[in-house]
Order: C-alpha cells, then sequence, then structure tokens
C-alpha cells in the first residue's frame, strides 16, 4: 500500500478550499491606518476639543468614534480601518469645556471641520467633511475659523 498517494474525496476537497482560503487572505492584506490632522490658525495655549466620526455617522449629533482634548498642534489618530472620516474641533479659549456660540448659533471660539469647508451659510454637514482613508497613513490639514466679531473676545 502506497502511503504517499493523494488525498481522495472529502480531504481533497477540503485541502482545495483552505489553500483557496489561504490564498485570498495574503492577496488582501489588511491594516490599521493613521490618521494624522495638522492644526493651523490656531490661538495659543488654548485646548481643542476635536471628535472624530465613521462613515456610519449621519450627522455631527451622532457619537463620535473617539474624542481628544490637546492643546498641540497635530492630533494623531491611529489603528483605524479604511473607511471614510470626518472631524469637527473647537479650541475652548475660556476653558469651560464647551463651544460658546452667540444668541443665534454663531461660535464664539475658534472652529474647524475636516476639508475646510466654507462655514458661510453655517455649520456644514458631515457629507462635506468625509475624509478618504485608504493609505496606511493619511495626513489632513484643518483651519482654525472664528468670525472677526468674536476674535479678541474673552467670556
Amino acid at each position: 500500500m502506497n502511503k504517499t498517494c493523494p488525498p481522495r474525496g472529502k480531504a481533497k476537497k477540503t485541502l482545495l478550499i483552505i489553500s483557496q482560503a489561504w490564498l485570498l487572505w495574503i492577496s488582501f492584506p489588511s491594516f490599521a491606518a493613521t490618521l494624522v490632522i495638522e492644526l493651523s490658525e490656531q490661538q495659543p495655549r488654548a485646548v481643542i476639543h476635536a471628535a472624530l466620526y465613521d462613515q456610519s455617522s449621519t450627522n455631527w449629533e451622532a457619537q463620535p468614534l473617539r474624542a481628544v482634548e490637546t492643546t498641540k498642534e497635530t492630533i494623531v489618530f491611529t489603528g483605524l480601518p479604511p473607511g471614510r472620516y470626518a472631524v469637527q474641533l473647537f479650541q475652548d479659549m475660556n476653558a469651560n469645556g464647551r463651544l460658546d456660540s452667540s444668541r443665534n448659533g454663531i461660535p464664539k471660539e475658534p472652529v474647524g471641520f475636516s476639508n475646510n469647508p466654507s462655514l458661510f451659510r453655517g455649520k456644514p454637514s458631515i457629507d462635506k467633511c468625509w475624509i478618504n482613508v485608504a493609505e496606511p497613513l493619511v495626513t489632513e490639514n484643518i483651519r482654525f475659523f472664528v468670525r472677526k466679531r468674536y476674535a479678541n473676545t474673552a467670556e
């Protein structure tokens, strides 16, 4: 009896399925991406509050995927699966932990959004702020904006 004969029947099918699954697995490398947010035009020495939303979010009121507080000029989100992300942030000038607004809802503190959309008509929709994270390292620059009327007010 030859013990080196090729597999037959169920064993052959099982070996074929395992080899195809392995080839499929190595042909689609998975990775965790890093999103680096570089900030510009922020005020010195004030805490920045940033919120990261993933593609399952339909608006800014949804629970953010991650929230960060920092005073640095760069924010780094690591371990992200490939996909679309949006970032909104504000700079807390009076250290009260929230974004201060006028009676009309206009922010009195610097704000920023990914893709730097126009704020002429108010807060942009999340759809205008998506960043495609398909590479292992993606860098996005976000400019802070504050209305001139409130630029030098401290409450």
